[in-house]
């Protein structure tokens, strides 16, 4: 039996939209399955708590954006139980790393396949996270992005990935940099105006904004990039237009790590995001955890 997870909000109401059409496929083919429509992030984590100690279930099938992910996974995590992704969100960056169909049919073609592959996750202060944790500037772009007013008509027309940028040149000009003290694993970096530092599992945030072009989910490393000493001009005209193509990170200004332990601190409390979902402030200690999700590839 699969067990459906649908966020009825995500994109613009599109999680129901494309679950109607993948449960007429289900009962077309007589395929089991149990569907909940959940409002919220504990209704979600209910549900999953209730299913995955049962022998019956099958896999889980997520349809939402990364946020829905994000709170699937809290309960997943380590379980021996797959999860497929029926993206509809409005960023859709593990979408977009892992080239996930958005097709209801493909999914249910290859929910019959069952390939599946184990992707490392981020544990983040406690939280697990799938693509991208970060701090500072792009923690309060999200934060911006999901209060906006403009969100739900991007969506509405298909182009949910603007609202990031738009939200950029909101809170580029506001933002105020910080010392920040990073350990990787051995090392110990100390950084003067720090704008913003992404840790990343997957390599991108923000609807494919390539913050850490090298990532890869199943390597066992975290990619960190960190943004400092630079102008609020440079960043706006230099380093945003090119954060799309991942050639940012050869730029001045830009520093680009890896390790397996990372500890940020900051003289001032920053927002932390994960699978951009607020989860936080710093000081954050992020640590890689290999292999502890179970996806069907689609």
């Amino acid at each position: 039996m699969y067990v459906v997870l649908v966020n009825p909000k995500a994109g613009n109401h599109q999680g129901v939209k494309q679950w109607e059409k993948l449960e007429q496929i289900f009962q077309n083919e007589n395929i089991a399955y149990s569907a909940f429509v959940t409002e919220s992030e504990q209704e979600t984590r209910e549900v999953v708590w209730e299913f995955k100690e049962k022998n019956t279930v099958t896999a889980f099938i997520v349809i939402g954006g990364d946020g829905t992910v994000h709170t699937a996974i809290q309960d997943l995590a380590g379980s021996d139980i797959p999860m497929a992704v029926l993206p509809t969100g409005s960023g859709n960056d593990l979408a977009r790393a892992l080239r996930l169909t958005k097709s209801p049919k493909r999914l249910a073609e290859a929910l019959l396949k069952q390939e599946v592959r184990e992707l490392d996750v981020l544990h983040v202060n406690g939280n697990f996270c799938l693509t991208i944790a970060a701090a500072g500037m792009d923690a309060e772009i999200t934060h911006h992005a999901a209060r906006s007013f403009y969100k739900r008509w991007f969506n509405f027309l298909r182009i949910g990935s603007l609202t990031y940028v738009i939200s950029a040149l909101f809170v580029i000009p506001k933002f105020k940099p910080c010392h920040v003290e990073i350990k990787i694993d051995d090392d110990k970096y100390l950084a003067e105006k720090v704008w913003m530092v992404a840790c990343g599992n997957t390599q991108s945030y923000g609807g494919g904004m390539k913050v850490c072009p090298l990532a890869h989910p199943i390597d066992g490393i975290i990619d960190l990039v960190f943004l400092h000493t630079v102008s609020r001009g440079t960043i706006i005209s230099r380093l945003l237009p090119k954060v799309y193509s991942g050639k940012h990170i050869n730029k001045d200004g830009v520093t680009y790590l890896k390790g397996r332990d990372i500890q940020i601190s900051s003289d001032r409390p920053l927002k932390v995001i994960a699978d951009g979902e607020i989860i936080g402030e710093t000081p954050v200690s992020i640590r890689i955890k290999p292999g502890a999700i179970k996806l069907i590839v689609t």
